[in-house]
């Protein structure tokens, strides 16, 4: 799932939606700002953290 600096640039592009293999540890700003926007986003593998 996209960290929340790259979430904003997904949203000033324009992309209307968001799928992602595995949820990021910190995914939760992410999550706000898309739900906040109507960006339509689903996990894959719910569960699945990637942590760097």
């Amino acid at each position: 799932f996209p960290c929340h600096s790259c979430a904003k640039l997904i949203l000033q592009t324009g992309i209307v939606s968001v799928v992602a293999e595995y949820d990021y540890h910190s995914s939760a700003p992410s999550k706000a700002l898309f739900d906040a926007v109507d960006i339509a986003y689903k996990v894959t593998l719910p569960g699945a953290a990637y942590r760097p």
